[in-house]
């Protein structure tokens, strides 16, 4: 499989792949993408992992996609946003469908200088998200738990 960016929209930049397989058995891909301007999370789609179509999904301005589905069928992505101080923080959206986010309304989930979050589902209602912190003196990745409001 490949996403040749040069041949796509993505102008020359496709990184940080992150996959979920559908309850219908379809693999969607979220990565960033120089689509949207300075960088910004896209989605394709694929019947059989390795042939993808892009799809609407255009979150402006966020890096680092991951992504898990939560135990009502809604998608919680967490991603990385840069400040304008030169630092990036970490950022969660919720989706009914995996493909529209609310870009007007993120929630927060931690305001440092943080990247490269990774999510897991502990239980029904608790998710651990582990990231890294920036600048670290040493490589440490962090972690922080909890549940989703609505959840």
């Amino acid at each position: 499989m490949v996403i040749d960016s040069e041949k796509t929209d993505d102008q020359g930049w496709a990184s940080v792949p992150e996959a979920i397989k559908l309850s219908d058995g379809r693999v969607r891909l979220y990565y960033v993408s120089r689509a949207c301007g300075r960088g910004c999370i896209v989605s394709a789609i694929s019947n059989d992992g390795l042939n993808f179509t892009k799809e609407e999904t255009k979150i402006y301005d966020y890096v680092d996609p991951s992504i898990t589905q939560l135990s009502d069928g809604r998608f919680f992505l967490i991603t990385a946003n840069f400040t304008q101080q030169g630092g990036t923080e970490l950022y969660s959206f919720i989706s009914n469908d995996g493909i529209h986010f609310d870009n007007a309304n993120p929630q927060s989930v931690i305001i440092e200088s943080v990247a490269d979050p990774s999510i897991v589902k502990v239980d029904d209602k608790t998710y651990r998200i582990y990231y890294w912190e920036i600048p670290d003196s040493s490589p440490v990745i962090y972690s922080i738990t909890g549940a989703i409001a609505g959840q």
